[in-house]
């Protein structure tokens, strides 16, 4: 169906008015209008939902602006000065426009792209609330006091096209994981404090990787120790990774990821920091599940420098079809500090220095993520932008290049790749989808604003669809 667009024209501007910037900003991402600073959501948190009344200020300078009109692609627009009330059309995606007349007469105009979503339609206090499709309500709790949720959330789609998402609560720190069929959650604890069972669980960290069975594992932080779970039929096996004799760096946040080894029949393989006793530098662990309680860990060392200090992944790890593991590593080394992209097997480790040879920022401390953009093409999204890595033999022949999409940095984001990149992003507290149109420049999607430090994000296996998962107002957030 064709969308009908709605346009106003609006009176000149008065100083008082363009300068107001209570709420939250959403930058102007466009070169071709400067004068359009952004537009100010001056109420409203957590996604765009439809039929919601969304309140907008436009940030112009005043005195250089003769007329102003907005436009919308769907909804209703009532607006007033520089403000306007935008209700929400239905789900997907629109625009939300400002023209502006300038007093020399420059005509200038700014967009701004939304991804609409539907209203929840379960009661918060119902006990199949636990998971909504959007948003999802917090974790009911006996005496009706509400759990804040998605401190920490890790999306994944199977082959058969089920979304799975791991979460972590704060209140009661908590690891749950739900199960999305299309038409309904179902979500179970996983671990968390109990009676002689369970622990005391890092809101702050969880990650997750769905082997060919379709079967959940979990990697995460618990009493100072790294937990591994993997669920088979009903049944949950929790167990303990690191060991007395290469424990878990406590005291720091660094991340622990899993993956997968496809030439090794699927073993899972975590990543975490240890706390080198020689140098007194905290290092990277690689432990790998030979069996049921059964993990090898290795201690690599990349031949950095002259004198290895610390050398720490700096979020998550992938392997490639051959079983090589690539991790993103900051590594201190007399004469070679720097950030890398290293690989390893239990025979060979190589790596290349990413920003001294692109030009780009370093590696965030726990959320760069990776996406294989094609057999020896590796995506690491960072900071502010995306690296994009051509992998050679030797590694440190590889090719990069660094494509900036923010001017200002957040950890907080995902990656993910279909034919294009997809950029999941904090910008200033609202999440972005960032993705190139034909030409190759960025577009940006605005989500939802997030309060949280953990945000996923998958594409649907068929479809291609974005789903993500993040933190808002105390509740772990899905669209």
């Amino acid at each position: 169906m064709r969308l009908r667009t709605l346009s106003v024209v609006l009176v000149v501007l008065s100083a008082s008015c363009a300068e107001r910037k209570s709420g939250q900003l959403l930058e102007n991402q466009g070169a071709s209008a400067s004068e359009v600073k952004g537009l100010v959501r001056e109420s409203g948190e957590g996604p765009f939902l439809s039929g919601e009344v969304e309140h907008f200020t436009a940030v112009l300078d005043a005195s250089a602006v003769k007329q102003v009109r907005w436009s919308a692609t769907a909804g209703a627009l009532e607006t007033q000065g520089v403000q306007a009330w935008w209700t929400l059309p239905a789900p997907g995606t629109a625009e939300l426009s400002v023209s502006v007349t300038m007093k020399d007469g420059r005509e200038v105009s700014a967009s701004w792209a939304f991804q609409v979503i539907e209203r929840p339609r379960v009661a918060a206090s119902s006990a199949a609330a636990a998971l909504l499709a959007t948003p999802m309500p917090a974790l009911p709790l006996d005496g009706g006091t509400a759990e804040i949720t998605g401190g920490a959330c890790d999306l994944q789609y199977d082959s058969a096209a089920n979304l799975h998402l791991a979460f972590t609560s704060s209140t009661h720190p908590g690891l749950y994981y739900g199960k999305w069929n299309g038409t309904a959650w179902t979500v179970e604890l996983v671990d968390g404090m109990g009676f002689n069972t369970g622990g005391d669980v890092d809101p702050a960290r969880v990650s997750m990787a769905i082997d060919p069975s379709n079967n959940p594992h979990l990697a995460y932080l618990v009493k100072n120790t790294v937990g591994y779970a993997t669920k088979s039929g009903s049944t949950w096996t929790r167990e303990r990774v690191d060991s007395a004799t290469v424990p878990l760096h406590g005291g720091a946040t660094y991340p622990v990821s899993i993956a997968l080894n496809p030439a090794a029949s699927n073993k899972p393989t975590i990543s975490y920091t240890y706390w080198f006793s020689g140098t007194a530098d905290p290092r990277t662990a690689i432990a790998t599940r030979s069996g049921p309680g059964a993990w090898t860990i290795a201690q690599p060392v990349f031949a950095i420098g002259s004198t290895v200090y610390a050398q720490t992944v700096r979020g998550e790890i992938a392997f490639n079809a051959a079983g090589t593991l690539f991790l993103p590593m900051l590594c201190n080394g007399v004469g070679a500090s720097g950030n890398y992209l290293t690989s390893w097997t239990p025979t060979a480790m190589e790596f290349v220095l990413v920003t001294g040879s692109s030009g780009g920022p370093g590696f965030d401390t726990t959320k760069t993520a990776l996406a294989w953009a094609g057999a020896n093409r590796l995506l690491a999204r960072t900071v502010a932008g995306v690296y994009d890595v051509t992998i050679a033999s030797p590694l440190n022949t590889s090719t990069i290049a660094w494509s900036r999409n923010e001017t200002t940095g957040s950890a907080e984001g995902d990656l993910a790749w279909s034919a294009k990149p997809y950029v999941l992003h904090n910008h200033g507290g609202m999440l972005e989808l960032v993705t190139p149109n034909a030409s190759g420049f960025w577009t940006y999607t605005q989500l939802g604003s997030t309060q949280g430090t953990s945000a996923s994000l998958v594409l649907h296996p068929t479809t291609g669809a974005a789903n993500i998962c993040y933190q808002s107002g105390g509740r772990i957030m899905f669209q």
